[in-house]
């Protein structure tokens, strides 16, 4: 989780231009993309 926060504290803004911000959950590992944190962090859920 302290990866993706990283992550999305540089490239938010581009990720939410691009309408992107769920390739996020390419980087948690597929048990955790239905966790309630992995979503709330990200703000989006999975397609």
């Amino acid at each position: 989780m302290h990866a993706i926060e990283i992550y999305l504290n540089i490239y938010r803004n581009d990720l939410l231009e691009d309408d992107s911000l769920h390739i996020m959950y390419d980087y948690a590992h597929e048990d955790l993309h239905k966790d309630e944190d992995i979503i709330t962090l990200i703000g989006v859920e999975p397609e």
